[in-house]
């Protein structure tokens, strides 16, 4: 609030190789059953929940807060080329206020969006995508004080190139599932060198029935 900026993290839960679903995309259940109730704590303490479109391509989330009394976060998807379908649970759902981030100008498919209730935002461009340091400042401009990023990879590395990040919570799991092609946390063309990666700070671990966490400062 200090630096009128949003306050992000990220988070994910992967095996102990590293991937967060096979390569067919099935990441049930990765994380064991407290660890995704406590996901569901973070999403109830955060403003919003911020997804890429191919998770939702995938997925089709709900991205909704599934505790008692808990409070459903705004619902924000980074949509570079606006492809989101229509009929896809975050725009039919009403739960909560959903925002679709774009460089895309259709206006037709806006005015859908609009009539359908969704809010879209259309950004300045950062090579042919979503300016993520131009989307975080607008939403925050909307009273959005805080994000949690659930993902996918490509959106995770991007938030993390872009220095946007504030905080991680990765959720490390006993299980393997191994295959070149089976997706991970973080994406993107990635660092060449070691030299060169995001390192987390301050950072401090607790288990979790099987599951550890991991939660630190990007």
């Amino acid at each position: 609030m200090i630096k009128n900026k949003s306050f992000v993290a990220i988070k994910w839960a992967m095996t102990l190789d590293g991937k967060i679903a096979t390569k067919n995309y099935d990441s049930k259940w990765i994380s064991s059953k407290k660890s995704r109730i406590y996901a569901h704590k973070l999403r109830n303490r955060f403003t919003a929940v911020m997804v890429g479109i191919n998770t939702v391509l995938k997925d089709n989330p709900m991205l909704t807060c599934r505790l008692d009394g808990g409070i459903n976060p705004i619902k924000i998807i980074v949509d570079s080329n606006l492809k989101i379908p229509l009929e896809c649970n975050l725009v039919k759902t009403k739960e909560s206020k959903t925002i679709i981030a774009t460089i895309c100008k259709d206006k037709e498919k806006i005015l859908k969006l609009k009539e359908l209730g969704v809010e879209v935002i259309v950004t300045k461009e950062n090579k042919n995508k979503v300016d993520l340091i131009d989307l975080t400042l607008n939403l925050y401009k909307r009273g959005i004080d805080s994000i949690l990023v659930e993902g996918g990879g490509n959106l995770i590395y991007s938030i993390l190139e872009e220095k946007i990040a504030n905080k991680i919570y990765a959720f490390i799991c006993p299980k393997i599932i191994g295959g070149r092609e089976s997706v991970t946390a973080v994406e993107g063309i990635g660092k060449e060198k070691v030299s060169e990666c995001f390192e987390i700070k301050k950072w401090n671990m607790r288990k979790i029935d099987n599951d550890i966490l991991i939660e630190g400062e990007v």
